[in-house]
């Protein structure tokens, strides 16, 4: 069954495990905002509560669900204390579309808020704060 799949994070197209799932090319996916707002755990990967009231930015694809790459990657993020929800994505260009996504529903007391729910514009200000703090040691 192809259904639509909204991510938002590590999933995302240039971003660490876009290529393990997803290797879609440039143009087969499509930009969409969603309502919900994101969190960042520990800098290291986002989570998104799709109740918040902030707008998440992401990419919707269209995938097979007997597909066993897709098949590992809801394994992996149900495994990693993700619930699959049904969403509404709208596209940058469109109608909205019904997807499903990676909610967090396990809390964000503890976690920061991603300002602009933005994981790729977050990560680029995350490297740039780090390149601050290294010193040429040669």
């Amino acid at each position: 069954m192809r259904i639509n799949l909204f991510v938002f994070g590590t999933l995302r197209q240039n971003l660490p495990l876009h290529h393990m799932y997803l290797d879609a090319p440039p143009g087969e996916f499509t930009l969409a905002t969603a309502a919900g707002t994101m969190f960042s755990y520990h800098n290291a990967y986002p989570v998104v509560d799709f109740e918040g009231d902030g707008t998440v930015v992401g990419e919707i694809y269209e995938v097979d669900t007997d597909d066993p790459y897709i098949r590992r990657l809801c394994d992996m993020e149900v495994g990693a204390g993700y619930t699959i929800r049904s969403i509404t994505a709208t596209p940058s260009e469109g109608d909205p579309i019904t997807c499903v996504a990676f909610h967090w529903d396990r809390g964000t007391r503890y976690l920061d808020p991603v300002p602009d729910g933005d994981w790729k514009e977050y990560d680029r200000q995350i490297e740039r704060n780090y390149a601050l703090f290294t010193t040429d040691r040669s």
